[in-house]
C-alpha cells in the first residue's frame, strides 16, 4: 500500500472519530399501546394522547381529536443533546396534517410548535427565563389559507420568519423540521425551518412549501451540554393528525463519513497513478 492511500486513511481514521455516534430521540408513535407517557413530559401541562390509527399510513398517532384536547406540551425525557459548542446543530421534526381549513379570523390559528428545552422538566409555555426554550410555530395570517413561520421564545412573544405562504393541501402530511445552530457560543442561534410536503399518503417527499431562516439569542441554551427536543399545540385549531418526531444532533452519520472518505482514498489513488 503506497504512502498515499494510507496518509488517506489516517484522515478517514480521524474523520470516524470526529463523528462518533450521537444520542437521539425518534418516537414514530406505533405499536400497540400509548408511547408518550414513557417518552415525554407534560411538566404543567397536560400530555396529548395517543390514537392507534391516527398517524401516517393509518399507523399510530397523537391524537388529535381527544375530548381533552387543548393546549398541550410534550418534552422528551431521553435523548439528551449538548448545545454548549459553537457551531453544534440540533434537529427536530414532526409530521402534521390539517383535515379542515382552520377559522377563518383575524387573529391566527396555532397549529404546531416544535422546541428546545434546557431540561426535560422544561413548561415551554410559561414564560419564564428559569425554563429556557427556542422554538418554532406554524400558525395562519388573519385567515384561513395563509400560513406563516414565527419564533416562539421565553416569554412568549413572536418574531415572523420569512413571508407568508399558501398551498397547504387539506388531507397532506407536511414535515416541519427546524434546525437549531449555535452561531457563537455566546447566544446567538440561528435558524433554518423547512415545510415539506409528503403527499397524502405521508411516505414520499413531493415538494418544499416554505424556507426560512433567522436568528435568535438564548445564552442559558448555548450554554448548556443537555438540550431536550419538544413539540406543543398550543390550541390545535383544526390540527388533524401528528406523528414521528424526532430529535438529533445534526452531524454526520459514522457510516456516511466512512463511505465518504473510503471514496475520496480510493479517487486520491487512482489520480495518483493516473499521473505515474
Amino acid at each position: 500500500m503506497n504512502s498515499l492511500l494510507l496518509r488517506s486513511f489516517s484522515v478517514l481514521g480521524a474523520c470516524i472519530v470526529i463523528t462518533s455516534a450521537h444520542a437521539a430521540v425518534s418516537i414514530d408513535f406505533n405499536g400497540g399501546s400509548d408511547p408518550i407517557p414513557g417518552n415525554f413530559n407534560g411538566n404543567g401541562q397536560p400530555l396529548p394522547t395517543w390514537n392507534g390509527t391516527n398517524g401516517i399510513t393509518a399507523s399510530g398517532g397523537v391524537d388529535i381529536a381527544a375530548a381533552n384536547f387543548g393546549n398541550f406540551q410534550a418534552v422528551a425525557n431521553s435523548g439528551p443533546e449538548s448545545f454548549n459548542a459553537t457551531a453544534s446543530t440540533l434537529s427536530t421534526s414532526m409530521f402534521l396534517r390539517i383535515d379542515t381549513a382552520p377559522p377563518n379570523n383575524v387573529s391566527d390559528a396555532r397549529i404546531l410548535d416544535l422546541y428546545i428545552a434546557e431540561d426535560s422538566a422544561s413548561n415551554v409555555s410559561n414564560g419564564t427565563t428559569g425554563n429556557a426554550h427556542v422554538g418554532v410555530r406554524l400558525n395562519t395570517n388573519g385567515n384561513n389559507t395563509t400560513y406563516r413561520m414565527q419564533i416562539r421564545n421565553n416569554n412568549g412573544n413572536g418574531t415572523q420568519i420569512g413571508g407568508n405562504f399558501t398551498g397547504l393541501t387539506l388531507g397532506n402530511w407536511y414535515k416541519m423540521t427546524v434546525l437549531f445552530t449555535n452561531v457563537n457560543g455566546t447566544g446567538l442561534i440561528k435558524l433554518d425551518i423547512n415545510l415539506d410536503d409528503y403527499g397524502i399518503a405521508g411516505t414520499t417527499f413531493a415538494s418544499n412549501l416554505f424556507t426560512g431562516t433567522a436568528n435568535t439569542t438564548n445564552a442559558t441554551l448555548t450554554g448548556d451540554s443537555a438540550v431536550y427536543g419538544a413539540f406543543r399545540v398550543p390550541r390545535g385549531d383544526n390540527l388533524s393528525g401528528a406523528d414521528n418526531f424526532s430529535f438529533v444532533n445534526a452531524v454526520p452519520e459514522p457510516g456516511s463519513a466512512l463511505l465518504a472518505g473510503i471514496g475520496l482514498a480510493l479517487l486520491a489513488v487512482r489520480r495518483r497513478r493516473h499521473r505515474a
